[in-house]
């Protein structure tokens, strides 16, 4: 009792031991999935960014340069309208109002106002109708007629300052005066910042993507928000984003930039606008970039733990139908064992009950046959002689039943000496020939001279060979031949013994093979009980020889035995 709750109690220990290790295995991999999966995915989104952020650069880049140059296109026309009439400010103020009608062209390019600026740099007019005449002093317009280096030679030139605690962006479009070649006065288009952020806003692809505009000084024009993150704060342009940009020099060599790195959040694409003293820079939200990597590994992390959370019951589901069946088979081979043990059990009962008055019998039997009590008249000395032979077959029945039984279960001994094969062949034919004397079979016999001697067991040897020329006897039919063959083949003896039976198809060559199995229900197989075929190959096995059976149903069988070289031990009449 104790035994079987121990080992219960182990067999539980071990189950639950198996399912921790399955549990940490399926744990490990998918962490491991995870972590490839978030590589993978880190990597493709890098991609990705890079692709995008370049993308929006371009697009804003392209539209803010197609914008800037259709404004200069607008101030040169207006421009050349004033240049005629720069005396008569009632005209210019009409002109500018004119050209500032329409809200949806202002509101598209980012305008504010129109402006003329005289020869001494005083505001006369705009195109606001609310106009105070105070003629403010315009000293950065000044600054630039009087800088030769701040014009270029169409007489455009850009301003970008900070007034009024605002930044400010003008196009100014100086005049000359074609006869004197002296300045007459200046056009200016003033941008609101506000408007042109939410113009180039409204055509982002990329609605988490920001952008900022400086200018060759690096200082910040626009911005889509006030903080980007390591880009551009309350103070203007990141010192570390700003040292780049000089150490690039990107406003001499007109070409992009680009710097990703998503693990510090760091990622912006620099595109400097071609013919224009501005530069955009992009940045995604890099809050955004993280959420959408979480987002996308936490989805598939889900899916691999819903995928192994299944995969784990599947498999503990099976562990446990596995353990079941197991179970099952272990009673059933406990049950078989007990049964086994009984049967054993009771035949040693039986052979021990039965040999007592069985020898009583021998014994008197052999008296009376002897006549050593005196003589005993001739009718009762042919029943004497019967008592005693069949006698000694019943007592020789239960020796062979008792030993075979110990065979099957292994407990056996080989005991070996050196053999001369063909005696035990003989002996066993003479055996079994005396035994089914009745039967009308013919059994012919071929053994080389010249066969060494084997090492083996001679008593186990000679049950084998007994089993199989009982076996051949027992299974065919009368007038028929059995024809038993030993030669020496390639250093080795093989014995075959054909008969002309009933024979076997494959399924039933196994069956007779197994313990108790028992083929066909032909009348001469009625003393067997299905161990003939399961000793021989227990005990050939035991003396490392080798068995091979073919049959053919309605034909017969054959059976070949197989001695290895290292059993055989030549002679001088021999000699290998």
């Amino acid at each position: 009792m104790n035994k079987n709750r121990n080992y219960k109690e182990k067999k539980h220990l071990g189950y639950n031991l198996n399912i921790h290790i399955l549990t940490i295995i399926i744990i490990f991999v998918v962490i491991c999935l995870t972590l490839l999966y978030f590589f993978r995915t880190y990597h493709n989104n890098k991609e990705l960014v890079l692709q995008e952020l370049k993308i929006e650069a371009s697009n804003l880049g392209t539209v803010l340069t197609d914008r800037i140059n259709y404004s200069q296109y607008f101030i040169r026309i207006i421009s050349k309208s004033i240049k005629e009439h720069h005396n008569d400010t009632r005209y210019i103020r009409k002109l500018l109002q004119e050209n500032f009608k329409s809200r949806d062209l202002n509101y598209f390019f980012g305008w504010r106002k129109y402006s003329w600026v005289n020869k001494d740099f005083k505001e006369v007019a705009t195109s606001n109708k609310n106009f105070k005449k105070n003629f403010q002093f315009l000293k950065y317009v000044k600054d630039i007629v009087k800088t030769p280096s701040k014009r270029n030679p169409y007489g455009i030139s850009f301003y970008t300052g900070f007034q009024e605690k605002e930044r400010k962006l003008k196009i100014i479009d100086s005049i000359v005066d074609g006869n004197s070649n002296k300045y007459i006065g200046s056009v200016i288009l003033s941008y609101d910042i506000g408007t042109l952020v939410r113009s180039l806003n409204s055509i982002k692809r990329n609605i988490d993507a920001n952008f900022i505009i400086i200018d060759t000084d690096y200082n910040v024009i626009a911005r889509s928000k006030e903080v980007i993150n390591n880009v551009v704060d309350e103070n203007g342009l990141a010192n570390n984003l700003k040292s780049i940009i000089k150490d690039l020099k990107i406003k001499q060599s007109n070409s992009d930039h680009h710097y990703l790195d998503m693990i510090n959040g760091i990622n912006y694409y620099i595109k400097p606008l071609g013919g224009l003293p501005f530069i955009i820079i992009v940045n995604i939200d890099d809050n955004v970039i993280k959420q959408n990597i979480l987002d996308s590994v936490a989805r598939r992390f889900i899916e691999v733990a819903v995928l192994a959370i299944v995969c784990f019951f599947s498999i503990v589901s099976l562990y446990k139908r596995e353990a079941v069946l197991r179970e099952k088979a272990e009673k059933a081979t406990i049950v078989a064992n007990n049964a086994t043990q009984a049967k054993t059990d009771f035949l040693a009962f039986t052979a021990h009950e039965v040999r007592s008055p069985l020898g009583f019998i021998l014994t008197g039997s052999e008296i009376m046959k002897k006549e050593l009590l005196g003589n005993l008249p001739a009718a009762y000395m042919k029943y004497a002689e019967g008592i005693h032979q069949n006698s000694k077959i019943i007592l020789d029945f239960i020796t062979d039943i008792l030993d075979d039984n110990q065979i099957i279960e292994g407990r056996f001994r080989i005991v070996n000496s050196t053999a001369d094969i063909k005696s035990i062949i003989k002996e066993a034919i003479k055996v079994n020939l005396a035994r089914y004397n009745q039967r009308k079979i013919t059994v012919n016999q071929k053994l080389s001279k010249d066969l060494p001697l084997v090492i083996c067991d001679k008593r186990r040897m000679l049950q084998i060979f007994s089993n199989l020329v009982s076996n051949a006897i027992k299974y065919s039919n009368d007038n028929t031949n059995i024809n038993i063959v030993a030669e020496l083949v390639e250093e080795t003896i093989v014995i075959t013994v054909i008969d002309e039976g009933i024979g076997m198809d494959e399924h039933e060559i196994e069956i007779a093979l197994s313990t108790y199995g028992i083929v066909g229900s032909n009348s001469h197989s009625r003393g067997s009980y299905g161990l003939g075929l399961p000793i021989v190959k227990m005990l050939l096995d035991a003396h490392d020889a080798s068995l091979i059976i073919t049959s053919k149903k309605g034909e017969g069988t054959k059976v070949k035995i197989i001695f290895p070289k290292i059993k055989l031990v030549y002679g001088q009449n021999n000699n290998k």
